[in-house]
């Protein structure tokens, strides 16, 4: 008897030795594969056990005896609708690409589904005009290199809705998205947790200059820890929309919010503030923005709008604003609710404004003293890092700036000596607190907008009112609003 398939070998001599060897064409008959075309299988009895393989189609059949059973099928290219939960959206039904995202989410029960997004044959975009809204679901979108989605409508093509349940994730990841209609914008999270989002390229304008690129909302919950990737060409860029705007319950917390790697074309040629890369509002704690690359393509664009009234925890790591187009730029901005005593860290960067740019890197936008760290000259190389010791208050402590001159109100701890083109102005020697001011004319300051106590050191170059006469003795003076003049010091 052979060892793997037990055909029986007649003994030497054996009277009837036939009856083995016939035993073994049965065998054989069942054990040899069947290699045939599939049109061709009713030719063949499926004796118990067979295996039949159409060499056409891949087609695999096994006989139970009675009938052939299709159990596998080999083929060079899978056209199929779903394969492991995972949707191929060219598949199935729908005039455009939002149809066909609803068909391939509505013919399964599951709660989260993958959708694949592959070029077309011909090579052109794909067509969405269907606004769609994912609510209790979630939902990854992959779009292969190479596809190209044009959004024919005039609104938002994905609305993701995570308030009912938090737990539901948004995950898109490439593609080339493209607005050809009149969009409100391209991508809106309510409520947004944990979601992911990294298309190849989105370029969503309007004739309005109104065209956003994604709004992370506040309704009825949070929209926390969400991160977000790529590259933008829109009127507007990232904006956050607490509760306190949408009208909801909602907790106003966009807290851990990351932003990184992304490049921002602020097309929207609108008034200054009203067109930006990206505005942090609500509370925007423990957040990240890193590596932001902004570009100015219009009148008054700005890079980072900060209108949250706290972002004390969040960092801004190495921004880049560039000025390509237009003028009245400004890499930051503070918005009305900005508190400038929760400001963010800010580290690195560079503001590059060109000649048509009229606007300065760090804008207040307000009438007061803004930000705790205020850009007040345009220039390349910023160099700064801005944090507040203590638990909810204490003094800033500037560690390094490289970026014009800097005006901080309230207290600063510095390490070392201040400088300015690499001359000390003001010496901190331990205990002795020596200070040294940059000589300078006072008849050019407007004296009355300064404050009372404050002290200046005149170079003498001109006559100005001091201790009730005129005087051009070159020294230290204080300002003495109620008296309306310079008083002397020392002269130096």
């Amino acid at each position: 008897m052979t060892d793997n398939h037990n055909y029986e070998e007649p003994e030497p001599g054996m009277n009837d030795w036939h009856v083995p060897i016939n035993q073994n064409f049965e065998k054989i008959d069942r054990d040899i594969e069947i290699r045939d075309i599939e049109a061709n299988i009713e030719d063949y009895e499926p004796k118990e056990g067979a295996k039949y393989e159409a060499i056409d189609s891949g087609a695999v059949y096994h006989s139970t005896g009675d009938d052939w059973i299709l159990i596998d099928r080999e083929v060079d290219q899978l056209n199929a609708r779903k394969i492991n939960n995972n949707a191929y959206i060219s598949q199935y039904q729908g005039d455009d690409l939002g149809e066909k995202i609803e068909n391939a989410i509505s013919a399964t029960n599951k709660t989260q589904e993958t959708v694949h997004i592959t070029p077309k044959d011909s090579g052109g975009p794909w067509s969405w005009n269907k606004d769609i809204e994912i609510t209790n679901q979630s939902l990854e979108i992959i779009v292969s290199d190479g596809a190209k989605i044009e959004y024919t409508g005039d609104g938002w093509p994905i609305t993701f809705d995570g308030s009912t349940d938090s737990r539901k994730r948004l995950k898109i990841s490439g593609g080339v998205w493209k607005s050809t209609g009149e969009p409100d914008g391209w991508l809106k999270l309510k409520d947004g947790t944990h979601c992911f989002v990294s298309p190849h390229k989105v370029e969503f304008k309007n004739s309005s200059g109104g065209g956003r690129a994604i709004n992370l909302e506040n309704h009825n919950g949070y929209c926390e820890l969400n991160v977000i990737e790529g590259v933008y060409t829109c009127d507007i860029g990232i904006d956050y929309i607490p509760a306190s705007i949408t009208n909801g319950s909602g907790t106003e917390s966009f807290q851990g919010n990351t932003i990184r790697d992304v490049a921002i074309n602020v097309t929207g040629d609108r008034d200054k503030g009203d067109n930006f890369a990206i505005r942090p509002r609500g509370d925007f704690r423990y957040a990240n923005i890193r590596r932001p690359n902004m570009f100015g393509k219009a009148e008054g664009a700005v890079g980072i709008l900060l209108d949250s009234p706290r972002m004390d925890g969040c960092v801004i790591t190495a921004p880049q604003f560039e000025s390509v187009s237009g003028s009245g730029h400004a890499g930051f901005k503070g918005g009305p609710n900005y508190d400038e005593f929760y400001g963010p860290t800010i580290i690195g960067g560079s503001m590059d404004l060109n000649s048509g740019a009229s606007g300065i890197p760090w804008d207040s936008g307000k009438s007061g003293d803004g930000s705790p760290v205020k850009f007040t000259a345009s220039g390349k190389g910023a160099a700064m890092v801005k944090t507040r010791n203590g638990n909810g208050g204490g003094p800033y402590e500037l560690k390094m700036s490289h970026f014009g001159d800097v005006s901080v109100p309230g207290n600063v701890n510095v390490s070392g000596d201040l400088q300015k083109n690499g001359s000390d102005v003001i010496y901190l020697r331990g205990s002795t607190q020596s200070v040294k001011l940059p000589k300078q004319d006072l008849a050019s300051i407007n004296a009355t907008s300064n404050e009372d106590g404050e002290i200046f050191h005149h170079n003498g170059a001109s006559v100005i009112q001091a201790d009730g006469v005129a005087s051009d003795k070159a020294g230290y003076y204080v300002w003495s609003e109620n008296d309306g003049e310079w008083k002397s010091m020392v002269e130096y």
